[in-house]
């Protein structure tokens, strides 16, 4: 085709046509949001047309802090949109309540999008009748008698990362702690969700689940990646195609193979089975097991739909226990004494005993409990997540017209010093008893509330708690980096942008310098 005297290429066409489309569509909404009289009254600073595009964060390092910007310049609620894209923003307790406890707000946001080509439509990004009947079925593979068949398992990788820190220290005292929690977190879900433990041979895998991060978190900041012929232009649709086959190709296989060894061991073919009938045995059940017997051979679940859930709890047991280890070991190790009642804690439950812990030991490690929690106050493992409304809603004053994404920032409402005093002090206190009366109850929410609260939190916490644990019991933590100092990197979950640097000394190498000094 030739317009005066230029030669349009096919991809030129499409690319013409595209921006048109796209133009319009960016006219009609701006016109059918921006002029809501709801929406006019709400506390807001945009642009005509652009609306707050120009505010966008320039890379993952500058999310959080441009987040935080405009939540203490609107506190509690604020309008805004970037191009397509409108939203209201929720920091607030009493703002963020009646959206997670209200059904109008089941569906997840436009975000979630990006994450629908690896998760389809498992727990985290489905919605519906699916959805509920997903968590309805999956809610008993997280009862206490399932979780304690995972206390070995965690036990073993704790032990390994130990081991490995203990390497580490001869060589140099000082650590770049994540990566080495994170390869113990990712064996740790691959052997209690999928029943496999990952090898050198797994290296892709492991290279692939963080690929697919950092593509989603790049179409979180930019969103005309979003649009499909914008991320083909740009060469990442066919890597997107390929780290996904990585993925999906692993759990594949893997589900295959379960499966044919749970038929050659008589464990199929009930069309009755019910997990929360099943007696607890010896024979540990991985995640991938029960759902597999679930699914009654297709009838209730297929293997797509059991891939899907596998590939979900992979990235949620993952990425953020992988945080919440990290943060806590900061944390303590930024708080000597706060490290020493932990000490005084684990002397007392274990008695100098070097035995694996034990239900009731882990049960008993309350203030190493209240230790973590403040540390995931302060650094919730997912720092921002969102809820879209398909229908008329009500977030106390404002009624929220349909096709607005509902943007709930956990970081900003676990520091609202209505609820928090001196909401940047890491203070484990805050999670005793006494401490928590009368506190509202969503000014805490790192595992979401309400409708759709992470089913998996008592499995993250009781995984987080014997990794710290089995740490502490064996080294005294330190470290130079100052808070003030931070900063932080949103990858799919809240990151140290570079290296965390821990010092890790061995209790006996501790306890001869008390004596000595």
């Amino acid at each position: 085709m030739e317009i005066l005297g230029l030669v349009i290429t096919p991809m030129m066409f499409s690319c013409i046509k595209g921006l048109l489309v796209t133009v319009a569509v960016l006219f009609a909404l701006s016109f059918k949001f921006c002029d809501n009289p709801v929406l006019k009254c709400m506390p807001r600073r945009t642009r005509p047309l652009i609306g707050n595009l120009l505010d966008l964060p320039t890379s993952l390092t500058t999310l959080i802090p441009t987040m935080r910007m405009w939540v203490e310049y609107f506190p509690g609620i604020c309008y805004g949109y970037v191009l397509w894209f409108h939203y209201v923003l929720v920091s607030t307790a009493e703002y963020v309540e009646p959206v997670m406890n209200s059904k109008k707000f089941l569906n997840k946001g436009l975000d979630y999008d990006s994450l629908r080509p690896w998760f389809g439509e498992g727990l985290l990004t489905g919605s519906g009748e699916h959805w509920h009947k997903h968590r309805k079925l999956l809610t008993p593979t997280f009862h206490f008698s399932i979780l304690d068949q995972f206390l070995p398992i965690f036990q073993q990788h704790s032990q390994a990362l130990v081991r490995t820190l203990q390497e580490r220290v001869q060589r140099s005292s000082t650590v770049n702690v994540w990566p080495l929690v994170g390869d113990t977190t990712l064996d740790a879900i691959c052997h209690t969700a999928m029943g496999v433990e990952l090898g050198a041979r797994e290296d892709a895998y492991r290279r692939a689940v963080i690929e697919m991060g950092n593509i989603v978190q790049q179409k979180s900041i930019r969103p005309w990646l979003r649009i499909p012929f914008v991320f083909r232009m740009l060469g990442k649709e066919q890597h997107q195609k390929d780290t996904l086959a990585i993925l999906h190709g692993f759990s594949r296989s893997v589900i295959a193979k379960r499966r044919q060894e749970l038929l050659e061991e008589g464990h199929l073919g009930d069309s009755g089975f019910c997990i929360e009938d099943m007696p607890v045995t010896k024979r540990r059940l991985a995640f991938l097991d029960l759902l597999i017997m679930t699914a009654q051979d297709g009838a209730v679940m297929s293997d797509e739909d059991i891939r899907e859930e596998v590939d979900t709890f992979m990235f949620e047991g993952h990425d953020t226990t992988t945080s919440c280890i990290n943060w806590a070991l900061y944390n303590i190790a930024r708080s000597p004494d706060v490290q020493r009642k932990i000490e005084r804690e684990l002397d007392e439950v274990f008695a100098g005993d070097d035995r694996a812990p034990s239900r009731e030991d882990i049960g008993n490690l309350k203030y190493l409990e209240c230790a973590i929690k403040e540390s995931m106050r302060l650094f919730p493992p997912v720092t921002l997540f969102s809820r879209r409304t398909y229908e008329t809603a009500q977030i106390r004053e404002y009624e929220i017209p349909p096709g607005i994404d509902i943007l709930i920032f956990p970081y900003m409402i676990h520091r609202d010093p209505n609820h928090w005093p001196e909401p940047d002090r890491y203070d484990p206190d805050r999670f005793l008893p006494e401490a928590m009366k009368g506190r509202h109850p969503y000014s805490y929410v790192p595992f979401s509330a309400g409708l759709r609260n992470c089913i998996g939190q008592r499995f993250a916490m009781l995984e987080v708690k014997i990794m710290v644990a089995a740490i502490l019991r064996k080294f005294w933590v330190e470290t130079n980096e100052k808070y003030e100092d931070l900063v932080f990197e949103m990858s799919l979950t809240i990151q140290k942008h570079g290296p965390l640097n821990i010092k890790f000394v061995p209790k006996t190498r501790k306890a001869e310098m008390i004596r000595s000094g």
